[in-house]
C-alpha cells in the first residue's frame, strides 16, 4: 500500500476467482471520509475483499511492527465504513465474491457448478439475516 500512487488499494485474496465489478464499484463509493470499507457475510467481516485507503498505514505499520499480521485486528484501529450482508446481497446474491479456492477439489466443484446459483452463498445471506 506504500507504493501505491493511488490514495488507496481494493486488496483482494488471490484465491477468490468470483469477483463481483458491481460490488468492487459499489464499495469504493462508500469510501467517503472512512480509511475503510469492509463488506460482510454470515461468516463475518470479510477483509481480504475490501477498500482500504492510505490512513490505514500507520496502524497497519504499527501491528506490524507489533508482529500482528491479520488484517482483521487492523479494523478497530482505523475508519471502518461496514457494508451488511443485506447490501452485499444487492450486488451479489450468491455471496460468490468470497468463495475461495484452497484445494483442486474446490477448484473442479467450481467448474462442475459454474452456471448454476450458488446455494451456499445464500444460505450464508439468509443466515445473517
Amino acid at each position: 500500500m506504500s507504493q501505491s500512487r493511488e490514495p488507496a488499494i481494493f486488496g483482494v485474496a488471490c484465491d477468490m476467482p468470483q469477483l463481483k465489478g458491481e460490488l468492487i464499484r459499489h464499495l469504493i463509493s462508500l469510501s467517503e471520509g472512512v480509511d475503510a470499507v469492509v463488506p460482510r457475510s454470515a461468516s463475518g467481516f470479510e477483509p481480504l475483499h475490501a477498500y482500504y485507503g492510505k490512513g490505514c498505514l500507520p496502524a497497519l505499520e504499527e501491528l506490524m511492527q507489533g508482529g500482528d499480521k491479520k488484517v482483521i485486528s487492523l479494523l478497530p484501529r482505523v475508519r471502518v465504513r461496514e457494508v451488511s450482508a443485506e447490501e452485499v446481497a444487492l450486488y451479489d446474491q450468491e455471496f460468490e465474491s468470497f468463495v475461495n479456492i484452497n484445494t483442486p477439489d474446490d477448484y473442479y466443484k467450481l467448474r462442475s457448478c459454474r452456471k448454476e446459483p450458488s446455494e451456499q452463498g445464500f444460505s450464508r445471506f439468509m443466515q445473517s439475516l
